[in-house]
């Protein structure tokens, strides 16, 4: 259970964790040196939770800063302050209003333009990388997604050749050509004929089609057939496969 908590808050908040899981370790800790029942333990918490959601909404908040949102300085400035007082960062004078810039720069990217409705921020990935220099740091705006191991420079220059948008394929079935994906159904199969056979004709019926409409980018949710996104990749396609539910939604928005 330490563990998922862990997990689900580094997953909504992209940091670390290393304060939430202290932070929680020495709740437990306590609640074992007091004696506390669980039960009771979990009443406090609670209550404590609730009044500091209270406090937090409220206006007399001391943790409040009002910010004007038509000057970055004033962004720049509250994330500069929240660096320094990391020490452990170890960033010198010129590295800390480098990384305060990206700050600011991604989080007015994560802010949607056009939306109608309850808007919803968009959300920030850190990605590390050993041996680089901090001031190699930059922001890309988009949506980061796992590529495959064959996935090669090649294809990153297909889809930035041009200036225009180019065409994009989303699926999310399964385009693996296994019947056994097919689901809880009777099927009705003559003699002579080999079911899975001419699913991959099907299969590569749609990607001649693709090819057809002049798609530069393949992509689905699943599995794609080996033979199919062989037959993409020599024709120029880029394929892309198992993005996952979580990725589908915004691929969709993005595209």
């Amino acid at each position: 259970m330490i563990s998922a908590a862990v997990q689900h808050h580094t997953t909504r908040y992209s940091d670390c964790g290393l304060f939430m899981g202290i932070f929680m370790l020495r709740l437990i800790e306590n609640t074992q040196k007091c004696n506390l029942r669980t039960v009771a333990a979990a009443k406090v918490y609670k209550h404590l939770v609730e009044e500091c959601n209270t406090y937090l909404k409220g206006d007399s908040c001391g943790c409040k800063v009002p910010i004007d949102f038509t000057s970055c300085d004033s962004l720049i400035a509250l994330a500069c302050s929240m660096i320094t007082s990391k020490p452990a960062c170890m960033l010198n004078c010129k590295e800390t209003q480098h990384i305060s810039s990206l700050i600011t720069q991604a989080f007015l990217y994560s802010i949607p333009c056009n939306s109608s409705g309850v808007s919803c921020f968009g959300r920030t990935v850190t990605i590390g990388i050993e041996g680089q220099s901090v001031s190699d740091s930059s922001v890309f705006p988009g949506l980061l997604v796992d590529v495959p191991e064959m996935f090669e420079p090649a294809d990153l220059n297909r889809l930035g050749l041009g200036s225009g948008p180019f065409k994009v394929v989303l699926f999310n079935a399964s385009l693996s050509g296994d019947i056994s994906e097919i689901g809880d159904v009777i099927l009705e199969i003559h003699r002579g004929v080999d079911p899975e056979h001419d699913l991959l004709q099907q299969l590569l019926k749609l990607g001649e089609q693709v090819v057809k409409d002049k798609v530069r980018l393949f992509a689905c949710q699943k599995v794609v057939h080996p033979i199919l996104q062989h037959y993409l990749r020599k024709r120029g396609v880029v394929v892309i496969e198992r993005l996952g539910l979580a990725l589908m939604e915004p691929f969709v928005q993005i595209t």
